[in-house]
């Protein structure tokens, strides 16, 4: 369960403004990384992903220090990927 069936992408946030079935889905991916599935590392680089997606829209500019402090959180060794998940979906 990884890949694109894991990670959603930028249409996904475009799309569903639902932020309960957004949890959903990040619950998934903290799932997938409590289980040994995926690593931080992966993490960041969907993040990265995300950013650079909305940076290409005009939109999503905003966005960009919000992904850049993600990031920074993601890397960091005791950071607990679920509450940083769980904020960003909460602003975007």
């Amino acid at each position: 369960n990884t890949g694109k069936e894991l990670f959603p992408s930028i249409d996904y946030f475009n799309e569903e403004k639902n932020v309960a079935k957004r949890m959903e889905r990040m619950k998934r991916i903290v799932a997938a990384y409590d289980e040994d599935q995926i690593s931080k590392q992966d993490i960041v680089v969907w993040v990265e992903s995300l950013s650079a997606e909305y940076a290409k829209d005009a939109k999503g500019k905003k966005q960009t220090e919000l992904f850049a402090d993600t990031i920074i959180l993601l890397k960091q060794p005791s950071t607990l990927v679920k509450y940083v998940l769980e904020f960003l979906v909460g602003c975007i």
